[in-house]
């Protein structure tokens, strides 16, 4: 079964990283495979007591923290037909065939996605765009725990650091001219 793939990086990434790993037999993953879930489901990742039993509410159904919209996590273990991913706010859970279609790789996002994340090590390309800004330099950067280095057109990056963010030029039009309105 295929993963949902969508772009060169990632797929080049995960091919490099198999090639060292265990996979998960007729899946596009393997142990330590990145994914990045998308849409949110909240019957995954049940909530377990001290002894690792599922907690139950009031019915009998058991309590879930749910896997969110645009969570990275890492496949930490392979089973028979399953896998088991940890995502980066510490929900986890086992995944099936069906839960493929929920997910792509997770080893290149870009900064919208990556927002409210972190990673260890962040890669930043930097090419002259009508997205690139300060602001967004800023999230990238700032997802990075020890490490980030930035890769690219040095003076595209000088010129969006010294100018002032999209964000300052937006005109949305929250105060409107109340000047001819009467009581």
């Amino acid at each position: 079964m295929a993963l949902h793939r969508r772009g060169a990086l990632n797929t080049a990434i995960e091919a490099r990283w198999a090639s060292r790993q265990e996979r998960l037999r007729g899946w596009d993953l393997g142990l330590g495979s990145k994914v990045l879930w998308l849409e949110s489901d909240h019957a995954k990742s049940p909530v377990l007591d001290e002894a690792g039993r599922p907690v139950l509410d009031d019915e009998g159904q058991p309590v879930t923290d749910g896997f969110m919209n645009e969570a990275i996590g890492v496949v930490r273990r392979l089973g028979q037909g399953s896998g088991f991913v940890e995502f980066d706010d510490g929900a986890a859970d086992r995944i099936l065939p069906r839960d493929l279609e929920k997910m792509r790789r997770g080893w290149a996002v870009s900064v919208h996605k990556a927002q409210g994340s972190s990673c260890r090590h962040v890669v930043v390309p930097v090419a002259r765009s009508r997205l690139l800004d300060r602001s967004r330099i800023y999230t990238a950067v700032t997802r990075a725990e020890r490490s980030c280095v930035l890769v690219g057109d040095e003076a595209a990056l000088r010129e969006v650091v010294l100018d002032e963010p999209f964000a300052s030029r937006r005109d949305v039009g929250f105060f409107p001219d109340f000047a001819g309105l009467r009581a």
